[in-house]
């Protein structure tokens, strides 16, 4: 179940080569969040002639234009990311833009379809893929390294398919 999005900007946004940070905060009612697969913000647009964009706040953020901006994407720990459309083979243009896609500790990333994403992965610790679909991300990872482990180490895991994370799985 792919919920519709609560606002959605489909006209081009142009941020003139500035960072920008977007807070998206999460569904709540009575102080307690819900529908946390729900996009608060749908970015349909075409964002460009911007620098890094930073996100935060705890909500979802769904992406689907076909961006051209070269800065990227930060997904800072609590808010979700969720990949409306694909890239493919050298990115010139795709729901990311152009540049990496980093995921900070604690971020969550899902799909609204079985997408593949081309950009730029850099992971910076442990992150939550959630949702009902397929995303490939075929681009080249960075995986930051784990911090030290105290006590014995857990049992190893069945290998994952490479690239493929699909909802539910242990990947």
């Amino acid at each position: 179940y792919n919920p519709s999005p609560i606002a959605t900007v489909s006209s081009t946004l142009d941020f003139g080569g500035a960072a920008k940070a977007i807070t998206v905060n999460p569904l709540t009612y009575d102080g307690k969040a819900f529908a946390p697969y729900t996009p608060n913000l749908h970015l349909s647009g075409i964002v460009q002639n911007a620098g890094q964009i930073t996100v935060s706040g705890g909500g979802v953020l769904q992406l689907s234009g076909a961006s051209t901006f070269t800065g990227g994407y930060t997904v800072a720990a609590g808010p979700g990311l969720a990949i409306g459309a694909g890239s493919t083979g050298s990115v010139t243009s795709g729901p990311l833009g152009t540049g990496t896609l980093t995921l900070d500790s604690g971020a969550r990333l899902q799909s609204t379809g079985a997408h593949t994403v081309a950009n730029a992965v850099s992971v910076n610790g442990e992150v939550e893929f959630e949702g009902v679909t397929s995303l490939t991300l075929s681009g080249g990872a960075a995986l930051a390294a784990p911090p030290p482990r105290r006590g014995p180490a857990p049992p190893p895991r069945p290998p994952c398919p490479a690239g493929v994370f699909a909802a539910g799985s242990p990947c």
